[in-house]
């Protein structure tokens, strides 16, 4: 077995860390005995290809596999405030499956919830495709709120805190997109 690697035209050292960054490229002509490992821009993102000698092409990462994002927010009243944000494009649809976790120092607040949702952006709006799954919740304080909301592009966690209470907010976000 041989690699042959062509750094002039698809292969990039990334400055100052031990990794090999890849350009991005089109899909390559497939060729008898032959596979290739490639980078290729789907939507604006750089996505990890392979296709075999074959011409079968297989994504191997990228934004279009699950994915995982985490934030974080701080309230101190009831004013509904943005915990995450994903910008979608137009033509996307996304499952977005969210586990909210809130605080506050002396751990006498505790909430904790689990949200689905599936949204579609058409024409540069975002909206939820059927209502909010609520699949899980557990709270000391029912006043605390976590939904999932669209507008503009964008999907969005919102939570609502409480009155003259500190509460650290933790979110971690599975991302499903086609």
């Amino acid at each position: 077995m041989s690699i042959c690697l062509r750094p002039d035209e698809v292969l990039s050292l990334i400055d100052n860390t031990e990794g090999i960054g890849l350009k991005n490229i089109e899909d390559p002509e497939e060729q008898a005995g032959k596979g290739y490992l490639y980078a290729k821009d789907l939507d604006g993102y750089s996505e990890l290809f392979y296709m075999d000698n074959s011409g079968a092409k297989v994504r191997l990462a990228g934004r279009t596999l699950p994915y995982t994002e985490t934030s974080t927010v701080q309230t101190t009243d009831i004013t509904p405030t943005t915990a995450f944000t994903l910008s979608l494009y137009n033509n996307q649809v996304v499952c977005l499956k969210t586990m909210v976790i809130v605080v506050n120092s002396a751990l006498s607040k505790i909430g904790v919830y689990e949200r689905q949702a599936a949204i579609k952006c058409v024409s540069g709006t975002a909206t939820l495709i059927g209502p909010t799954r609520d699949t899980f919740t557990e709270e000391t304080d029912s006043n605390m709120v976590c939904t999932i909301t669209a507008s503009s592009n964008q999907a969005k966690v919102t939570v609502t805190g409480l009155a003259a209470t500190t509460l650290d907010w933790h979110v971690s976000c599975e991302i499903h997109v086609i």
